[in-house]
């Protein structure tokens, strides 16, 4: 896939995220750079805030989450975003950093040994008919209220 439809496709997913986030009543806070793996902050009430990265593909294509864009200690998300080939939303996840610490096949951290390998650690998604229960527990609808529920908690 060229970059420039990655790129798109990317843009398509951000808005889409940020709109649903401002549907739930969230502010929503784009980053303008995205340089350590934030694609925006949203905020719902009280002090907390959430840190989301936006992933989006066509049907079911393989994503990662660079090791850097998990800051630890910090309400982190990836918001998991499946189109299809006219750009309409197939599924929407809310995927909690903690979903990589289970022992999953559709949430797994590859650590990748530099010496060895040029790429750097990542966290995968691995969407397919055999992981598709794994994300169920994450939809965005059942999410957004559980980030909502968070937000309020003293």
């Amino acid at each position: 896939m060229g970059d420039n439809i990655k790129m798109k496709t990317g843009k398509i997913g951000e808005n889409l995220a940020f709109n649903a986030f401002l549907k739930n009543d969230f502010e929503v806070y784009p980053s303008l750079v995205d340089d350590n793996g934030i694609d925006c902050i949203v905020h719902y009430s009280g002090e907390k805030v959430f840190y989301i990265q936006v992933k989006t593909c066509h049907n079911n294509n393989y994503q990662f989450v660079n090791k850097k864009a998990f800051h630890n200690g910090i309400p982190f998300y990836v918001c998991f975003i499946r189109l299809d080939d006219n750009d309409e939303v197939l599924s929407m996840h809310l995927i909690p950093s903690s979903a990589w610490n289970k022992d999953s096949i559709a949430f797994r951290f590859r650590p990748y040994d530099k010496d060895s390998n040029s790429s750097d650690p990542e966290y995968e998604i691995n969407y397919t008919g055999n992981t598709k229960e794994d994300f169920e527990q994450y939809t965005f609808d059942k999410m957004v209220k559980e980030l909502q529920r968070i937000a309020e908690e003293k």
